[in-house]
């Protein structure tokens, strides 16, 4: 950086100086350049007057050398939020960091690195130093929609012994990643069920049929089946 001085009269010789050149030095015309982590005063004063100085006081950073996030990767639900950590190295450098979207769209963060999904699909979350070193470290966010509702052909029905019938489970949200569903028997010795939702009665008594989204949503509907 340069800094200026303005001497009364306009025309009077100045000389800089620094008070410790192992931090910083200066040039004859201003220019200081930053040689070790530090705080160094710079002077000037006229040639003429010696003991009429002024001052500039000034503080020498480390530099960021990388920055490690968190997480490089995360999948988020629509509407929920995750918090990454960026971490500066080394420890003396100026740590500030700065973060942002690159498309705010389907994620947006926050000056404390929160990140809350918005919409359906993929965006990079950049995090860099705010010291002008240029360093920086990203994660990729990808945002998706769960099932928020299973709807069932049937939720209750009686049959006899040895009898099938196919169920159906429509999963919705229209924009949902996953729609598929397992299906699950309460009780196998009353009725089983295959993953094509065929439901065979192989006792008497009463079951639970259970159709839960394979999104992680977590999901489910139920129906009823009584054998005879």
């Amino acid at each position: 950086m340069r800094l200026k001085a303005t001497p009364v009269p306009a025309n009077t010789a100045v000389r800089w100086e620094s008070m410790n050149t192992n931090t910083a030095t200066v040039s004859s015309d201003g220019v200081v350049t930053a040689v070790n982590k530090g705080t160094v005063n710079i002077i000037c004063y006229p040639v003429s007057d010696p003991h009429a100085v002024a001052s500039c006081k000034v503080t020498v950073k480390e530099p960021v050398s990388k920055i490690v996030l968190s997480n490089t990767s995360e999948s988020v639900w629509k509407g929920k939020s995750i918090t990454l950590t960026g971490t500066t190295a080394p420890r003396s450098a100026y740590s500030t960091v700065r973060w942002s979207s690159s498309d705010t769209k389907v994620c947006t963060v926050d000056s404390n690195g929160k990140v809350t999904a918005v919409g359906k699909g993929t965006a990079t979350i950049t995090c860099a130093a705010a010291d002008g070193s240029g360093k920086k470290a990203t994660c990729k966010i990808t945002v998706k929609v769960p099932v928020s509702k299973i709807t069932l052909s049937k939720t209750k029905f009686t049959f006899v012994k040895g009898k099938s019938t196919v169920l159906k489970a429509t999963a919705a949200h229209s924009s949902a990643n996953n729609k598929a569903v397992t299906w699950k028997s309460s009780n196998t010795k009353v009725a089983v069920v295959t993953q094509n939702g065929k439901v065979t009665a192989k006792g008497k008594g009463t079951a639970t049929i259970t159709y839960t989204a394979k999104d992680g949503s977590k999901v489910k509907a139920t129906c009823s089946v009584s054998v005879k």
